[in-house]
């Protein structure tokens, strides 16, 4: 991403019942979400920084929108059209959410702005990803938008869109690192109730490349009932959950897709807070990601230091390295078609007793 001389600022969208989201154009990234536990008070359920420009300068484990593919692309390379293409190998020989100038580590346009959304646009030009010496970087210059709407009834719905000018591969998503507990609460998420829809999911070889589709029925990934995370963490012996550190960082695939059709994704309650999160989304899957180390970051305030299963991530988007896979559905883009993509986040809360 070439480098731009545009303002790094903070952005906050509200709503009547005073649930507020706070985003940066850096990363097109959200950097608060404050929402009510059970009693009224309000916290904040996001692992990030209180400042814009901190997302810049300090620790980003991939916070706001990775890409132009987000999650791992194989070898760091791939075919598109008779040609070979090569990426930034920077997650071993493998290209992790876009390489080194991931479009989570530029400063995006603020296009357009009102009390509940905004919109963030940026070009993506070709050659990003590469280094452009013995690396190519992915074909076509991309126009890419991102837009943030906050309504009335908790929800915080995403919309993305892009164009390109020449065939090219894309794969968006949103990085947030979630907490229901609250960011500062002290609380991981191990004891997160989430229930999922999905009956498959991606298992993945030691270099957390796709490996096959596999039924999630008698594995640790069951979460089609409600269960704690620990359900799955506390299966350290399970292979799967052993190749990625002791934690999940799989991807689900989510019944009934038809690429224009909200369906939930995840159900997710923190029980002590009353806290719950609905994931509804037109894409074909999710990555679900329980980071085992986020030692870098401290609480907002400043008075504790994150750790093991401090967050979860929804990642909402396309099958990882599907550019190497001609047998999962495509992420190719065209000139003259229109990516779009929607997710939204629905907030509740169950009322004390």
């Amino acid at each position: 991403m070439t480098e731009t001389q545009l303002e790094i600022q903070k952005i906050t969208l509200s709503n009547q019942h005073g649930m507020s989201v706070d985003l940066t154009n850096f990363g097109a990234t959200i950097m608060s979400i404050n929402v009510p536990d059970k009693y009224g008070t309000l916290g904040d359920v996001v692992i990030g920084y209180n400042q814009p420009e901190d997302y810049r300068d300090k620790d980003n484990p991939s916070m706001g929108v990775p890409g132009r593919y987000a999650g791992r692309i194989g070898g760091g390379s791939f075919h598109l059209e008779g040609v070979d293409y090569t990426l930034d190998q920077n997650n071993g020989r493998n290209c992790l959410h876009g390489g080194n100038n991931s479009l989570y580590k530029t400063t995006w346009n603020i296009e357009a702005l009102s009390p509940q959304s905004v919109t963030f646009g940026c070009i993506s030009p070709e050659g990003d990803g590469g280094n452009g010496i013995d690396r190519t970087g992915f074909p076509g210059n991309l126009d890419v938008r991102v837009t943030y709407t906050l309504n009335d009834n908790n929800a915080i719905t995403i919309r993305y869109e892009a164009e390109t000018d020449k065939p090219t591969v894309l794969n968006l998503t949103n990085h947030t690192y979630f907490n229901l507990a609250g960011e500062a609460s002290g609380r991981n998420v191990t004891d997160l109730i989430v229930t999922m829809p999905a009956k498959e999911y991606l298992a993945v070889d030691a270099e957390m490349l796709p490996h096959e589709i596999v039924p999630v029925a008698g594995t640790p990934f069951d979460f089609t009932t409600p269960k704690p995370l620990s359900h799955a963490l506390a299966h350290t012996d399970d292979p799967q959950i052993n190749i990625a550190g002791g934690g999940i960082d799989h991807t689900f695939l989510i019944p009934d897709y038809d690429g224009t059709t909200l369906r939930l994704a995840a159900h997710a309650e923190d029980l002590e807070s009353g806290r719950s999160m609905d994931v509804y989304t037109t894409e074909l899957s999710m990555q679900v990601y329980t980071p085992n180390s986020l030692a870098t970051i401290p609480t907002k305030d400043g008075t504790k230091q994150h750790g093991r299963h401090d967050a979860i991530c929804f990642e909402t988007q396309h099958l990882p390295d599907s550019p190497n896979h001609p047998e999962y559905p495509t992420t190719i883009l065209k000139p003259g078609e229109r990516y779009t993509s929607e997710t939204m986040y629905q907030f509740s809360v169950q009322a004390a007793r």
